[in-house]
């Protein structure tokens, strides 16, 4: 993935200080029936190491920087990993939270009433598990389906 959005970066956004503003469109190959019939080259092969080399430089330095960032805050990635281990879902607020060294207000799975509540109108209604369809007589409910 780094790499694909690095290719796009250099040849086809010219965001590379060594190659400028232009598009680079790849080589291509022509297929018929599974082989290569013909290429078009549209860049030199000299032009192609040196987009080759500023793709790796890109995919280099924001591998570098990551590393860097995820090093100097360390102790804030350790506290995103207990949050997202223990919780498994974080949301913007979670995070903002855990990086301010706040505790979550969260519900426990475990404190949440799972227990049916009848409203008003249900209270006095009674299910009867063995009442049978008006549709269908008594003796059919009664038998294996």
């Amino acid at each position: 993935m780094a790499t694909n959005l690095a290719r796009k970066m250099v040849t086809e956004w010219g965001l590379s200080d060594k190659l400028g503003p232009l598009l680079y469109s790849e080589n291509e190959q022509e297929v018929f029936l599974g082989r290569s019939v013909s290429q078009q080259q549209h860049v030199s092969d000299e032009t192609f190491r040196l987009i080759d080399a500023e793709i790796r430089a890109f995919v280099d330095r924001g591998y570098d920087l990551a590393k860097k960032i995820l090093t100097e805050h360390l102790d804030q990635l350790h506290c995103l990993a207990k949050g997202a281990l223990e919780y498994e879902t974080l949301s913007g607020d979670d995070i903002t939270k855990i990086l301010a060294g706040q505790p979550l207000n969260r519900t426990d799975i475990n404190d949440i009433d799972l227990e049916p509540h009848a409203s008003d109108d249900d209270k006095d209604e009674k299910i009867d598990l063995n009442a049978t369809d008006e549709k269908t007589s008594g003796h059919e409910a009664n038998q294996p389906h």
